[in-house]
């Protein structure tokens, strides 16, 4: 007999392979998104620190220890500042993090969005 057609065993089998690569792909689309929306808030997260670490360096914003305040020109963001001596005069390191207040995962075990450290003068003398 001489068809000219598809059996419907590979109607059947290339429609399988049709659903397969589709599932495949939509879990590639989906995953692809939850890391567009995680590097776009470590993109806001690094701006955020390095705007607190500027206006400390520019003096407009006191250095001193923070610990969980929310950010004024962010809403939604929270900052802490932590302060420590180092072996050099006048010469502070700064550890600035910041945390998305709504993001569970990030509250649950505390671990900041980003955190960004840099050494700063300490025009004031002391740590506060």
């Amino acid at each position: 007999m001489n068809s000219k057609g598809f059996s419907l065993l590979e109607v059947i089998i290339a429609t399988a392979i049709l659903v397969a690569s589709s599932m495949g792909l939509l879990q590639l689309l989906s995953v692809g998104q939850q890391h567009l929306v995680r590097a776009e808030r470590r993109a806001e997260a690094h701006f955020i620190c390095q705007t607190l670490v500027d206006e400390c360096q520019a003096g407009s914003l006191t250095v001193e220890r923070v610990d969980r305040e929310r950010v004024s020109d962010a809403p939604g963001w929270t900052y802490s500042v932590d302060l420590q001596p180092t072996q050099i005069a006048n010469l502070i390191k700064v550890r600035v993090r910041v945390w998305r207040e709504d993001d569970s995962a990030s509250q649950s075990n505390d671990q900041p969005v980003f955190e960004l450290v840099r050494w700063v003068r300490n025009v004031t003398g002391g740590i506060r």
